[in-house]
């Protein structure tokens, strides 16, 4: 019976230590990640593929490292070149594209990470320290944004890294620059406004009178075309009543006598006249019938 125990709890021993020597001695390595395997501090081998990989327990290391890494570079303080103060957060990503390379000159990501914010800093406050504000604001912005892409790529490949991004997250002003900055702005906008005013002035005045021209020289053509059409229908009256007049002396003399009556003769009007004054002629002469009658 103890020689049973003692051999089940030997297996049991022997499967225990294949199970921690394989544990110890296996390794997964995904997609999202490539690691090297060292020795003492050596460099033994590189393993980009994913797949089971194996490596000497206790003595040989595995460093495991992503694919992809970021790195964010806040609130660098710098001077454009038109000697504006401002402060820029900036964004990176990264990748380790030479595995042995990154291991031999920067070790791990946190010494990495480190160089390559100095890298950053250095070449951003190079190349916006030769543009101006009103760059970063217009479309130039990017074409900056690709220079400091490349400068920033070219001098991370010595350290086995590649570069796939850097941008500009943010770009502020100082507190101290914004009082400076907002009345700069007012005062282009208010110089701007009036300017459009003084077109806008002179525009309306223009239509004003041209306006005014056309409408005189309405006015004038209708007053004229008026007098026109009033003198020939003068005319044609003073026709018809000169036809008339020859053809009917007496009634003639007879409608303008009353007619002179009519416009003379009035109740708020009083004439100092002798009644066997010729003028009341007619209306004697018809009084007098009809006294008689």
């Amino acid at each position: 019976m103890n020689k049973k125990n003692t051999f089940i709890f030997t297996m049991m021993t022997f499967f225990i230590l294949i199970v921690s020597f394989g544990r110890c001695s296996l390794f997964v390595l995904d997609e999202s990640k490539q690691a090297i395997v060292t020795e003492f501090g050596r460099l033994v081998k590189t393993c980009i593929d994913p797949g089971v990989y194996f490596k000497v327990p206790f003595i040989q290391e595995v460093h495991f490292e992503k694919r992809v890494l970021n790195s964010d570079v806040s609130e660098v303080e710098l001077t454009l070149g038109d000697q504006k103060r401002l402060i820029v957060d900036v964004f990176a990503r990264y990748y380790i594209s030479n595995p042995v390379l990154f291991f031999k000159s920067v070790y791990d990501v946190e010494s990495a990470s480190r160089r390559l914010k100095l890298i950053i800093m250095g070449d951003i406050r190079d190349i916006l320290g030769k543009v101006s504000l009103q760059d970063l604001l217009t479309n130039k912005r990017a074409e900056i944004v690709s220079k400091i892409h490349k400068r920033v790529a070219k001098a991370v490949q010595v350290f086995g890294i590649g570069m796939m991004e850097v941008r500009i997250k943010k770009a502020l002003l100082p507190s101290e620059n914004y009082d400076a900055i907002f009345d700069r702005m007012r005062s282009d906008r208010t110089k701007e406004a009036q300017e459009w005013r003084g077109k806008a002035e002179e525009i309306y005045k223009t239509i004003v009178s041209e306006a005014d021209l056309k409408a005189s020289s309405i006015v004038e053509n209708a007053k004229k075309q008026s007098e026109i059409i009033r003198g020939e229908s003068d005319a044609k009256a003073i026709k018809l009543l000169q036809s008339a007049y020859r053809k009917d002396s007496k009634f003639s003399k007879f409608m303008l006598q009353l007619k002179s009556y009519e416009e003379v003769l009035d109740d708020k009007v009083g004439y100092y006249l002798s009644s066997k004054h010729p003028y009341f002629d007619l209306l004697n002469k018809y009084r007098g019938d009809s006294e008689h009658s």
